[in-house]
């Protein structure tokens, strides 16, 4: 689900974690940011949240910016997980791997309707 999809957009290993956490952690209302902070046991992931708490707000945040980014999100990942099937597809033989060929294709083509989809979420246009 998103959660997942959430957790596959880091690939730097410390935003990773830290996005873990704050997954597991879960939101509450009162207090979040040091219910987080209490949760992390390496002190680099403390300061890492810490630089991104007080780092300034691009938008006034709202469920719109919400799901536009988590859209863009979804959107870097997907854009990911397109190059390296489009790779894979160069180089299998299609004559050789027929069946092989026709799963990827298929993946392929589910991807980028979903490039799409989040494309047009992450700026707020409703299809």
């Amino acid at each position: 689900g998103s959660e997942m999809c959430i957790r596959d957009s880091f690939t730097h290993p410390a935003y990773r974690a830290l996005a873990e956490n704050i997954l597991n952690v879960g939101f509450q209302a009162s207090n979040w940011p040091q219910a987080v902070n209490d949760s992390l046991e390496d002190e680099s992931l403390r300061k890492l949240q810490l630089s991104l708490i007080v780092e300034e707000v691009l938008a006034q945040p709202s469920e719109d910016y919400a799901t536009a980014y988590v859209a863009r999100l979804k959107l870097i990942t997907t854009n990911r997980k397109l190059a390296n099937l489009r790779s894979k597809l160069q180089r299998l033989n299609p004559v050789q791997n027929p069946k092989e060929h026709k799963d990827l294709f298929a993946q392929l083509l589910t991807l980028e309707t979903d490039r799409r989809r989040y494309q047009a979420e992450s700026l707020g246009v409703e299809e």
